[in-house]
């Protein structure tokens, strides 16, 4: 057996060192498999299967072949494997953040942040996109279909036009068209609840059953209501606590601007130096607000609740209360891909 020595340059140049390592790996596994059989009088057709064997291995320790487009040419196999792999692109689009990621059957196979702008243009969405796409090993035609789910209605412009002139496809945006919730909005203004609020409360009831509030740490803090049936029943707003010390630094010109962090070992609330009364203003000021509205809101519901909480600071709260049943940091994504798959089902 003949191994194509060029075909091994090509491979290590464009893998890690850990395909390289396992390549070398089989190659000596050959030639002992070679040395070992070919003797007999079956040594072309030991060969043949020997060939095919490394074949298949160098397939399959190539975990994502469309990683540079231009390699799918080496085998049939890498090709389709390049065409299962399409995928949804979710977009959230917040008021401080927007977040794209890519989903397989459900599952967030990489995702990316990017601050929301609502000038900023299909075009410029589309370069910074596209580069982040094929860094983590996926091919620009991956995207199959695109949802969005926005609480900026200016941004959702120029997101449709970047999934229509980039990858080709008409976008559903959550909540209108073949998009509809799909649950039931028991408030008295059913339109003006955010879209990133009804995505909780489907992923929420989805994950958890039973009776649920759920607790969302984004540019407002937001505690939402859902029954055991999935409706969405209400809830509160309150402001961030990165927007509550925005507002505290900017309206007070001797407080220093300080970060958010939960408290190590001194757990006092009596501080003795300004940045300290900061910080205990701000986390266990927070502590307090949410344990005292959420005790409050599982009396007037009256049966057992299910808190779950959302958003890159749920884990920094969790750590000095106990009011989380549970942390999803994902919920609003998980809700777009669920979303996506009931519009499927029903088409």
């Amino acid at each position: 057996m003949r191994l194509d020595h060029r075909l091994v340059a090509r491979l290590l140049g464009r893998f890690d060192l850990r395909f390289g390592a396992a390549f070398v790996i089989i190659e000596v596994f050959v030639r002992h498999f070679k040395r070992d059989y070919s003797v007999n009088h079956n040594a072309k057709k030991t060969n043949k299967a020997g060939t095919a064997f490394l074949r298949n291995i160098l397939i399959w320790i190539i975990p994502h072949p469309e990683r540079h487009p231009e390699n799918r040419a080496l085998s049939p196999y890498c090709v389709a494997a390049a065409r299962r792999r399409a995928m949804l692109l979710a977009i959230d689009a917040g008021n401080t953040n927007i977040v794209f990621a890519l989903l397989e059957d459900g599952v967030i196979r990489a995702r990316w942040r990017i601050a929301t702008d609502p000038r900023r243009t299909a075009d410029q969405y589309a370069v910074w996109l596209h580069q982040l796409i094929e860094l983590e090993g996926f091919p620009r035609d991956v995207v199959e279909a695109v949802i969005i789910g926005t609480v900026v209605p200016r941004a959702t412009h120029n997101l449709s036009v970047l999934a229509q002139k980039y990858f080709k496809v008409e976008p559903l945006v959550a909540g209108t068209g073949e998009a509809e919730w799909g649950i039931e909005l028991d408030v008295a203004e059913p339109r003006s609840v955010g879209a990133d609020r009804v995505l909780n409360a489907i992923a929420a009831h989805f994950i958890h059953p039973g009776d649920l509030i759920v607790v969302d740490f984004g540019t407002a803090t937001t505690f939402d209501v859902v029954d055991y049936s999935g409706a969405y029943k209400g809830g509160i707003i309150a402001p961030g606590i990165n927007l509550s010390l925005d507002a505290l630094v900017t309206a007070a010109a001797k407080l220093p601007r300080i970060a958010i962090e939960a408290p190590e070992e001194n757990l006092s609330v009596i501080g003795r130096t300004t940045e300290d009364q900061m910080h205990i203003g701000i986390y266990w000021g927070y502590v307090a607000m949410m344990e005292g509205l959420l005790a409050r809101m599982k009396a007037e519901i009256g049966r057992p609740v299910t808190v779950v909480a959302t958003g890159g600071l749920a884990t920094l709260f969790d750590r000095h209360t106990s009011v989380f049943d549970v942390i999803e940091p994902d919920l609003t994504l998980q809700g777009l891909g669920l979303l996506y798959q009931r519009t499927q089902a029903a088409s």
